[in-house]
């Protein structure tokens, strides 16, 4: 961790964010294999309610991130707009950028965050049901990637540039690695269905 108040800011952001990459992933194959009818996928329940367990996980996470509010203002974005010693130490363009990007996206923030407060955090079975399907996956992927390009971005446009930071994202989860390796071991071993039994 560095010293700089800002670079710890930065430093947990990014954490939280490649915390969410590898689940995000993991949702997304399971999801799409689902989606295209893969057998193995489509069939098994065991991944779909593990898929379901991180789409809300992540959703948790993305709120800590982008909703403005007193129960998760700790490492959220908006702090990066709020302070006057983080304007004075990131170039105008990049706070600029953030401030943009978080007024354009407030309808999806305001998704997850409901979802959070209602169906995740706090369960009120006489207003609410608990929805186990993945209707705002896009925009889970949507605030996701829009979380690294702001973290990338104020990584790169500190005004004294010996003070930049490389941040790295993209990389394939070996959990997924893993995942893909057990459903393609599962499908090449399942046993072809022989048409020209009970005739």
């Amino acid at each position: 961790m560095r010293e700089n108040t800002l670079h710890k800011l930065l430093d947990k952001q990014y954490l939280i964010t490649t915390l969410i990459e590898p689940r995000v992933q993991i949702v997304n194959y399971i999801v799409n294999g689902y989606d295209n009818n893969v057998p193995v996928l489509m069939n098994n329940r065991f991944l779909h309610f593990t898929a379901h367990n991180y789409y809300r996980s992540v959703i948790v996470d993305l709120c800590a991130l982008f909703c403005n509010n007193k129960d998760s203002h700790k490492n959220n974005f908006h702090r990066l707009t709020h302070n006057l010693d983080f304007k004075k130490l990131l170039k105008p363009g990049t706070i600029a950028f953030i401030q943009t990007s978080l007024d354009n996206n407030q309808p999806l923030i305001k998704v997850i965050a409901d979802l959070r407060n209602k169906q995740i955090a706090h369960y009120d079975f006489k207003k609410e049901s608990i929805d186990f399907n993945f209707d705002n996956l896009k925009i889970v992927n949507d605030l996701f990637d829009l979380a690294k390009k702001i973290i990338i971005q104020c990584g790169s446009s500190f005004v004294k540039d010996e003070e930049t930071v490389d941040f790295d994202f993209g990389r394939e989860s070996d959990y997924l690695i893993s995942l893909e390796e057990l459903i393609n071991d599962a499908t090449n071993n399942a046993s072809p269905v022989n048409s020209s039994a009970h005739t």
